[in-house]
């Protein structure tokens, strides 16, 4: 198959009418077999919409009725437009989303409707059929067309569940402080009920996975090595690997009875019900296969849910009680096949909480107020032969323990089945229906509290509903699919006076280093730093020399380029790395010999990314004449580099009082500026205490801003005279 790219090779800003007259063009096409195709997903869409069935667990690209994404899909579409191969491939990889899709809907259509469509033969098999020969053939036309591959990238996107205009009507710039207290309150009780420990006077049943086949960490490891020659670098197995792996990590499950609403089984419709019902005798447990990104590369996760029939009523103004309740339990595997961390929800997309292994390391959130990675309890490296006990709670079904164990079994097992089966269960009237409505949520699970949280903007919270649809933080915004654990890098950059406070007054060097530590980056930019300075310690009992080193201690490493030399010491700029570098070099970019300054380049090998991070740490001139040829210098030096699509970070002081750097570095070398990109205007930094002015940046090439901070008040404004400014970042 032949795949042609243009510039940019793919534009990602086509809007909606490119989308829409993407299809009419196969409706008009001169091809008779494009057109009938086209027509065919015109008079399918109809009639699913029309009873009802449409299945929400992947989103429908607008334009483009044979393909569907995901938020994985989603976050490789920039990734996958540079490469025809890896564009190919993640085409397909949507086409397939579709027909999974449309199985389930086509199953899920009334007779009648079936026979409308296939023009009078009840037939699901030629409806099927023929769906998968149309989306082949409208794939290939659309991938040999440039106009139609950049409008297929560009409408590969994944809206959220959150609803902004629900959210600015219920004023929630203001309400999400209450609710932030809420969440701390609920992460504080949770706290202390893992340090009380399970629930010591309820009668407890363990269910044990299913007996049988699994698989060493070596084979599974092999089946994920599959990774590197894929084209999207996503380890795809196929549907009796997946059974074995999962399998091979399932959990445990140590319930607390008090009634049958703590017994777990199979989802099943009865005759004139509205919701699904659980059938206990059958203790099962729905697994499917996920993805995560992280430093690069995609991980595979393995997602176990269990079903309760209800969250019975504590009281008669019970907000929380509803019928149907469950836990989702996610395990995520390292490429050797060990598991680094576990998290769950329940399938309201409530109650996210993570549970790292000692491979995985909890990151500060980028807002105090938002949710973030509430871990209750670090579990210890797992072991070949070990598995996650879970225990449960009786009717909030909440998680109240979980340990690493082996030989945990048990007379009482559950079975595995695919999580696919509940997007089309058999009906006792013949039919089929799936749990899910076409919003993805499960009828009849509504609770009271989705009136009190409506201005948080999620549909219905508190309802079940399905993969795909979790939202998970009432204060900002998260979801459990598209959850990136460790895949973002934080970054920080500060002037730090030579260690003191404003005016000299306090040697602050330990406050600095425990605020650092605190904050917890990956990468620190630092300038004014003083290597020596005899002065300064005969004038401070406890000061310390090489301030990078001491910064850095045990944390980082580091680097040092010396820019000012005189009598009694010398400083200049530090950068310190959670990574190893790779080479460092300090360039004096003095513009004369009052004003020393330098460029101080570093490359570092970030663990499983394809290509080092180059990071250049700066404190430019105080006149506008020597910071222009300095920003230009700069631009000199890594123009080669940002052709080659490298990722690069340029941090530091600018004392760019006339707001010409963006426009410089943009233009030359294509970065931007983290606040700009956050916030639409550069952060106040100078002085701490009252920050007027607009000096300390942080500029990325292929990152995604995820957030952007500036560290206002104590301890930060007694730390220098400038306000340290951090930054989320995301692979671009």
């Amino acid at each position: 198959m032949r795949v042609i790219l243009g510039a940019a090779a793919i534009t990602l800003a086509a809007g909606c009418a490119t989308f829409d007259s993407q299809l009419a063009r196969h409706l008009e096409s001169p091809s008779a077999e494009l057109r009938a195709c086209a027509q065919w997903f015109a008079v399918l869409d109809e009639a699913i919409d029309a009873a009802g069935v449409r299945d929400a667990q992947d989103t429908r690209l607008p334009g483009f009725p044979y393909l569907r994404a995901n938020r994985l899909f989603a976050s490789l579409r920039s990734e996958a437009a540079a490469r025809p191969e890896a564009l190919a491939t993640l085409a397909e990889r949507m086409r397939s989303l579709d027909y999974e899709a449309r199985r389930h809907e086509i199953d899920n259509l009334p007779a009648a409707s079936v026979v409308a469509v296939t023009q009078g033969e009840e037939s699901r098999p030629q409806a099927l059929r023929r769906t998968a020969d149309c989306g082949t053939r409208l794939m290939q036309a659309d991938l040999v067309s440039e106009r139609a591959s950049a409008a297929l990238v560009a409408a590969a996107r994944v809206a959220d569940d959150y609803s902004t205009g629900q959210r600015i009507v219920g004023m929630y710039a203001l309400v999400r402080l209450p609710f932030a207290s809420g969440v701390r309150r609920w992460q504080e009780e949770t706290l202390a009920s893992f340090a009380a420990g399970a629930q010591p006077s309820m009668a407890r049943v363990r269910y044990s996975p299913p007996a049988g086949q699994t698989l060493s960490r070596s084979t599974v490891s092999e089946l994920l090595a599959r990774a590197s020659i894929d084209p999207l670098g996503q380890p795809t197995l196929s549907d009796r690997e997946f059974a074995l792996v999962a399998a091979s990590y399932a959990p445990s499950f140590e319930v607390a009875i008090a009634g049958d609403y703590d017994r777990f089984g199979a989802l099943r419709w009865r005759r004139g019900v509205a919701v699904p019902e659980i059938d206990a005798a059958e203790p099962v447990v729905y697994a499917q296969p996920a993805y995560t990104r992280y430093g690069g590369r995609t991980l595979l996760q393995v997602v176990y849910t269990l079903w309760f029939s209800e969250r019975p009523a504590v009281s008669r103004f019970d907000l929380l009680a509803g019928q149907l309740d469950g836990i989702v339990w996610r395990v995520t595997l390292a490429p050797d096949g060990e598991p680094v961390l576990y998290d769950s929800i329940h399938p309201c997309g409530c109650y996210h909480q993570f549970f790292p292994t000692a491979r995985a390391r909890p990151r500060p959130a980028p807002d105090p107020l938002e949710e973030w990675a509430f871990a209750p309890l670090a579990l210890p490296r797992v072991a070949q032969d070990e598995r996650a006990a879970v225990s449960i709670a009786s009717a909030t079904h909440y998680i109240d323990a979980v340990r690493i164990a082996r030989d945990d079994a048990s007379v009482v097992r559950y079975t595995l089945r695919p999580y696919d089966e509940l997007r089309s269960l058999a009906r006792l009237d013949g039919g089929r229906r799936s749990v899910f409505g076409p919003d993805g949520l499960v009828r009849g699970s509504e609770r009271g509290e989705r009136f009190l949280y409506w201005p948080m903007g999620i549909a219905s919270a508190g309802a079940m509903r399905q993969w795909g649809r979790h939202a998970t933080a009432f204060v900002g915004r998260r979801h459990f699919q598209g959850w990136q654990m460790t895949e973002r890098l934080r970054v920080l950059t500060l002037n730090i006076h030579k260690g003191l406070s404003q005016f000299n007054r306090r040697m602050v060097i330990h406050d600095l280093r425990e605020g650092l530590r605190a904050l917890d980056p990956d990468v620190v930019f630092l300038q004014e730093v003083q290597g020596l300075n005899q002065r300064f310690a005969l004038r401070f009992s406890a000061w310390a020399d090489a301030q990078h080193e001491f910064l850095a201690g045990d944390r980082w490493q580091h680097v040092y380029g010396c820019n000012a030399v005189y009598d009694h010491g010398h400083h200049g700029n530090a950068v310190l790395s959670r990574f190893p570098f790779v080479s460092f070099e300090n360039e004096d970019v003095s513009d004369h010999r009052y004003e020393r300054r330098g460029l101080l380049h570093c490359v570092v090998a970030v663990p499983r990314w394809r290509r080092n991070l180059h990071c250049v740490c700066v404190h430019l001139s105080l006149h506008e004449g020597g910071r222009n040829r300095q920003l230009e210098a700069i631009s000199g030096r890594l123009e080669e580099l940002a052709s080659r699509d490298l990722p690069i970070i340029i941090a530091g002081d600018f004392n760019d009082w006339r707001h010409r750097a963006s426009s410089i570095l943009e233009r030359r070398l294509g970065m931007s500026e983290v606040s700009l990109a956050r916030h639409g205007r550069a952060a106040r930094t100078f002085p701490s205490m009252l920050p007027l002015l607009q000096l300390d940046r942080i500029y990325v090439r292929g990152f995604k801003v995820v957030s952007s901070q500036v560290h206002k008040g104590k301890p930060w404004s007694m730390l220098s005279d400038h306000l340290a400014v951090s930054a989320e970042l995301e692979r671009g």
